[in-house]
């Protein structure tokens, strides 16, 4: 029975550990909660104090910008002979305070005559804006508004990507009552320098991603300018700001993604974790030493008990230990005195008063003695009870000197192994007995039809042509008569000899199945692959077996791709014997097909007759050892049923399967593969002579 894991442990000391453990862990919960909302609150009011920095350096750098345009276009309203000193002095009070400025460039007329600084820039001079349709839609803007417009990002006609500053430039005619288009004064900015600059802001642009875009008085999106649209969308910091008189927005968020905790987050777990241990451990860690040995035996003595083995384990004196109900069944002891403290000696004497041991009665010591020296040592065994019963008793010794004893009756497994082996004996003695007794007579027989087939050199045939011969017998016998019936008679012999010979040569072959059957079982099989023409195979079974085929008006020809295989031509040639003659003995009219293909690195061969055809739930039948379809004892066709059995064993030992699709009726296909032969093809006239051998075999076969 199952003792439970929790052994004595009160109600009262459970519900009190279970109290202290919510109690802490609730604590540490709240308490690392609100460090963590701190922590993100401080986080995003430093991201928007960085925020606000980056603006107003932003909204100086772009009011500079407009300034010294503004005044560049005042200037020139006043004198539009503007000189390169000027526009060089204008663009040095902006390169001196941002770094991240380009160039300054005045173009009357949409065509920039200055720009300053001239080193690296001079691709610009000369440039028209009206044939640059990238540049020009700002211009056209600048003008229709009468006020600067920022553009960007655009490819920089000097290279690069950045931003330009387009202010127009009005000049008043000399009524004073109208004014006219002068042209623009551009201001570069590269795309990285747009908020670089302020050396004291770096460490803070270096650590943010930000974002710029232009929006509408009501906050709809017009154009974005810088960095990822999606920081707009997400739940990050935004400032806005007014630049050119409009309304922009910057959006910024860390480069490195806050961590998910605070720091002091550990500091309180681990404060959490230290108490919840030590006010419920000092609850639970007496009790739970005095559980641990508990919970280990009950553990050790259920999955002892659960075992189907008798199980049985003895301390370093010999003394038991614990012992499961099934070491008591199968030793056929007694429970109730099978104990713990029990001596390996006392079990012996207990087993010979019960009368399970009749050999030791008369010398119970001397028996007992000769036992306790098996559990000396590690060992296995096997023993046979006068009961009849087989027992293996295995002896294990541990590290600390303790015996492992593991007893089993294997009184089935080891009846099935006597079986097994008086079946294979009667087997091998039945097959040596067979062939035994079939050869003798074989021998005789085929002896014996091979002299009589010889009758014309009988010596009573012999000296009775001699006396014939003589010419003074010629008034006394009729010659030509008695030659006839000498003829006639030795004819006879003959055809008799024939039967004989081809119930021999049947007989044999039904050996020569056994024997290769005995071979296969007992995987003595063996092939010796060589190099093999699959067209000189198939043309020697044509040749041989289309007598027979023609006796039963059945047409034998061979449909053949002359290709070269690694296989046993003789077990090849045996392969295809049993597939063909199989096919004459079941096929009375029509046709059977000896078909070549190769297929990939194999070559697929196969054999199709238009016989009775087998039905499907006897394809597997028809492989099995002295199996055929019709099984019945008045069968037409005879044979040991080996033949296929064997067939598809020689296959397999070529790395391939016999297989079969019928239909009664209709006829059989049998189809096997074998390796093909990594060689050099044959030449082209050998294949046509291949070819007209093949052609005048079919022909044959067919008339």
């Amino acid at each position: 029975m199952k003792k439970n894991i929790w052994g004595g442990v009160s109600r009262t000391y459970l519900l009190l550990a279970f109290c202290t453990a919510v109690l802490c862990v609730g604590a540490g919960y709240a308490i690392i909660k609100k460090d963590q909302s701190i922590y993100l609150n401080e986080k995003h009011a430093e991201l928007q104090r960085d925020l606000s920095h980056v603006a107003d350096s932003l909204a100086a750098k772009l009011f500079g910008m407009e300034l010294v345009a503004n005044r560049l276009a005042s200037f020139v309203s006043l004198s539009p002979d503007l000189t390169d000193e000027a526009v060089a002095q204008a663009a040095d009070q902006l390169l001196d305070r941002y770094p991240g400025i380009l160039n300054v460039a005045i173009a009357p007329d949409l065509r920039v005559t200055h720009v300053s600084p001239l080193k690296g820039n001079e691709s610009v001079i000369g440039l028209e804006y009206a044939y640059v349709p990238t540049q020009l839609a700002s211009v056209a803007r600048a003008y229709r508004q009468s006020a600067a417009v920022f553009d960007g990002p655009i490819n920089l006609v000097q290279g690069g990507r950045g931003y330009v500053l387009r202010y127009p430039v009005i000049t008043p005619h000399l009524n004073g009552r109208t004014e006219s288009f002068w042209g623009v004064i551009s201001i570069v900015i590269s795309e990285e320098g747009l908020f670089r600059g302020d050396e004291g802001l770096a460490h803070i642009i270096d650590s943010l991603q930000l974002s710029l875009r232009e929006v509408s008085p009501a906050g709809k999106l017009i154009k974005h300018l810088y960095g990822a649209p999606e920081l707009f969308s997400s739940d990050h910091s935004t400032k806005a700001l007014t630049a050119f008189g409009r309304s922009w927005e910057l959006a910024a968020a860390p480069h490195e993604d806050w961590a998910p905790y605070s720091p002091n987050m550990w500091k309180f777990l681990a404060t959490t974790i230290l108490s919840l241990l030590t006010l419920v451990g000092s609850i639970l860690l007496i009790r739970r030493f005095a559980m641990r040995s508990q919970n280990a035996h009950s553990i050790l003595e259920h999955a002892v008990e659960s075992l189907d083995a008798g199980f049985a384990l003895f301390d370093h004196n010999g003394r038991l230990l614990m012992a499961n109900d099934a070491y008591a069944d199968i030793l056929h002891l007694d429970r109730d005195e099978l104990k713990p403290g029990l001596s390996i000696a006392s079990i012996f004497y207990m087993s010979i008063r019960q009368g399970h041991v009749p050999e030791a009665v008369g010398r119970e010591d001397a028996w007992v003695k000769s036992q306790l020296k098996n559990y000396d040592r590690n060992a296995t065994r096997v023993e046979h009870l006068p009961d009849g019963r087989w027992l293996s008793i295995s002896l294990s010794k541990t590290p600390e000197e303790y015996t492992v004893v593991i007893c089993a009756d294997v009184t089935a497994q080891k009846e099935a192994q006597i079986a097994a082996e008086a079946a294979n004996k009667q087997k091998s003695e039945f097959l040596g007995n067979v062939t035994h007794e079939l050869r003798t007579p074989l021998t005789v027989i085929s002896g014996y039809a091979s002299f009589l087939r010889q009758s014309q050199s009988m010596p009573a045939a012999r000296e009775i042509n001699n006396l014939l011969d003589q010419p003074d017998n010629d008034d006394k016998v009729d010659s030509a008569k008695m030659r006839g019936l000498i003829t006639k008679q030795a004819d006879a012999i003959s055809a008799q000899s024939e039967k004989i010979l081809g119930a021999s040569k049947h007989m044999l072959n039904m050996v020569n199945d056994l024997l290769d059957w005995a071979k296969a079982e007992g995987g003595d099989l063996k092939i010796a692959p060589e190099t093999v023409s699959v067209a000189n195979s198939v043309q020697t079974i044509i040749d041989d077996l289309n007598p027979q085929a023609e006796k039963k008006g059945i047409k034998l020809v061979g449909q053949i791709e002359d290709v070269m295989i690694e296989a046993d031509p003789l077990r090849l040639k045996q392969v295809l014997y049993n597939l063909v003659g199989n096919a004459l003995k079941f096929t009375n009219e029509g046709s059977i097909t000896i078909s070549v293909h190769p297929d990939g690195t194999r070559t697929r061969i196969a054999v199709e007759d238009t016989g009775c055809g087998i039905p499907a739930k006897d394809h597997a039948l028809i492989f099995q050892r002295f199996q055929q379809a019709d099984g019945s004892d008045t069968r037409a066709h005879g044979g040991f049923g080996l033949g296929l059995t064997i067939a598809r064993q020689i296959v397999k030992l070529h790395g391939g399967d016999l297989g079969v699709t019928s239909e009664p009726g209709v006829g059989s296909r049998f189809e096997f593969d074998m390796p093909s032969a990594n060689v050099t093809p044959i030449s082209q006239t050998h294949k046509s002579r291949r070819a007209s051998t093949t052609q005048r075999a079919q022909l044959r076969s067919a008339g």
